[in-house]
């Protein structure tokens, strides 16, 4: 009943009185008029009860105005958060653009003049504040990575201000909590700023970034630059980043221009990863579709890589030579002396015989870059040359040995054992006879690093020594038999083979404290000699006029009989001259 009279109070007295009527009615038909009369009282109690009700809901509505709502609270502190955001990226752009030049009158900032100022204050505030995210956190690192890049100064002021300042801690803290929500773009931004600035990430950064990275899909420009920065950071990737990215590629490696298209195939090889022949199909498409666009930079990276993952370009990528050789041709004015030396390195690796046309480009370059060569690039140039047997009087000019040794001597000091090794096997390999100012300073290296020498090395340089018929200064052989007394145990039957047949070449007598290591080591690893290692042996012993030990005899019969038939016919005559 006090429903009902509500309801007449809140719809009107006629209204609320039908109604109520309405529902009085029972089942039996009309009601007596009697009982259809609603006394005073009923209806004054009745009126009490809707009073209290409104009150109350007015209550109900000026609480709900003083107290607002759980989620309107979070949409206002989400407001506030999204501009504190805005406000930082807004801070972010103003330091962009100090950087840049506004006009010939408004030159933009000088390294010093950023060094002096508050700019790297300012970014490290931005990176501190509690509203910086990872969008934040990638514009900060991008635009670091924009000074770095203007002059030497200003990188080496950035390398200073990251030893020096809590920048990385703050961007770690970033990552750490917002790296698993990023978008693809970011993700990519931060670790190819990571990368070039040379920063590598903590463990746990780098396990976030992986799982992220596996969950997402890189456009045409990502996925070069993240593989970059994996390699350059000296990241391996997990297989199921690279079954994602290796799917991504396939897809999108139309859209890539000619420096993603270097940058890819030289991260596979600095992280030694071994693509597929679909990839590479793909690939050498993409290499002939912009290899007018190839800087002399990327054409030295990409067959570099190619060379370091030692595939067979020949067989496997159709028309990549010519097509890289047109490009060369293009491009080799502008060589240096990195890109020259890693060319010809390359071509070494590959086994590929240059043409005379390009020699001829290459030795122009080297002729014009050749002061500023390095050691390294210095030993895999002659190395290179030498293993693809170039012949030094059909194609090697008299000017470049005589620049090289000029330069062999300036930078001598710089050579390691494995350096000092290579230069002297391959102008064994070449028959070229080095001059004695070359002589003077290889030696005097070998007695400085002979310590660091391997038995291959060692093997390899008493080789060359009677390849060229060069007899050493006594001292070159205290320290090379010394150095093989502590190497014997890691001794292979190449390098058993090398010196022995140097020692007799230079028509010397072996040491019988020598003879004794090299049988001990003869027994061990004969038996897995080449056939020309053990045509070789044997006519070394003939040249020194020994006889073997028997029971060398019996392992050097058991080794011939199984690769005697893969012997040519100057290891066979060698052997039968042994014998007689």
């Amino acid at each position: 009943l006090p429903m009902f009279a509500g309801t007449a109070l809140l719809f009107g007295p006629q209204q609320g009185s039908c109604d109520a009527a309405r529902c009085l009615r029972g089942r039996g038909g009309t009601r007596s008029r009697s009982r259809q009369r609603v006394t005073g009282a009923t209806v004054e109690t009745l009126r009490c009860v809707a009073s209290s009700t409104a009150a109350a809901a007015a209550d109900d509505e000026t609480l709900s105005v003083r107290r607002p709502s759980r989620s309107a609270e979070e949409a206002k502190r989400k407001s506030l958060a999204n501009r504190e955001k805005e406000e930082l990226r807004f801070r972010l752009k103003q330091l962009s653009e100090e950087l840049q030049p506004g006009s010939e009158e408004q030159l933009g900032l000088t390294p010093l003049e950023v060094w002096k100022s508050r700019w790297f204050s300012a970014v490290l505030d931005i990176v501190a504040a509690d509203a910086c995210d990872e969008v934040c956190a990638a514009r900060a690192l991008r635009l670091l990575v924009l000074f770095m890049r203007q002059s030497p100064e200003s990188f080496l002021m950035t390398k200073r201000f990251l030893e020096v300042s809590e920048f990385m801690l703050h961007i770690e803290r970033i990552c750490e909590r917002c790296l698993s929500q990023a978008h693809h773009v970011t993700l990519g931004s931060i670790l190819h700023s990571f990368g070039t600035l040379g920063c590598v990430p903590s463990k746990r950064i780098v396990q976030l970034w992986l799982l992220r990275a596996e969950n997402v899909t890189f456009d045409a420009q990502g996925l070069p630059n993240v593989l970059w920065a994996l390699a350059k950071l000296q990241i391996r990737p997990t297989d199921a980043f690279l079954d994602g990215w290796f799917g991504a590629y396939s897809k999108k490696h139309l859209s890539m221009n000619a420096q993603s298209v270097s940058n890819t195939i030289w991260a596979l090889a600095r992280l030694n990863v071994h693509p597929d022949y679909r990839f590479l199909r793909l690939w050498n498409d993409c290499f002939k579709r912009e290899a007018d666009h190839f800087t002399p930079q990327a054409l030295s990276s990409t067959l570099w890589a190619l060379a370091r993952l030692n595939i067979n370009v020949k067989k496997r990528l159709t028309g990549f030579m010519a097509t890289w050789y047109a490009s060369f041709e293009r491009t080799h004015t502008g060589f240096g002396s990195q890109a020259l030396a890693n060319v010809l390195w390359s071509f070494g690796r590959l086994e590929i015989k240059p043409s005379r046309r390009f020699l001829d480009m290459w030795f122009d370059g080297f002729a014009r870059e050749w002061r500023e060569f390095s050691s390294q690039g210095l030993a895999n140039c002659m190395w290179a040359l030498a293993r693809v047997n170039t012949s030094v009087e059909q194609y090697i000019p008299d000017e470049f040995l005589e620049q090289w040794c000029r330069q062999f001597s300036a930078k001598s000091q710089s050579f390691n054992s494995q350096a000092l090794a290579n230069v002297m096997w391959s102008m064994g390999k070449l028959d070229v006879q080095p001059s004695n100012e070359f002589l003077d300073a290889w030696y005097a290296e070998f007695d400085k690093r002979v310590v660091d020498f391997r038995s291959q090395e060692l093997a390899n340089c008493i080789w060359a020594l009677g390849r060229l018929e060069l007899t050493p200064p006594d001292r070159f052989l205290e320290s090379w038999y010394y150095r093989f007394t502590c190497v014997e145990p890691e001794t292979d039957s190449q390098a058993l083979s090398n010196s022995l047949w140097g020692i007799a070449k230079l028509g010397l007598t072996p040491r019988d404290s020598f003879l004794e290591l090299w049988y001990i080591a003869a027994q061990r690893e004969t038996r897995r000699a080449s056939p020309q290692s053990l045509a070789n042996i044997l006519w070394a012993f003939g040249k020194l006029k020994r006889t073997p030990r028997e029971e060398f005899m019996e392992i050097w019969f058991d080794a011939s009989e199984r690769c005697m038939q893969h012997m040519d016919g100057q290891a066979l005559a060698n052997v039968i001259w042994a014998f007689g």
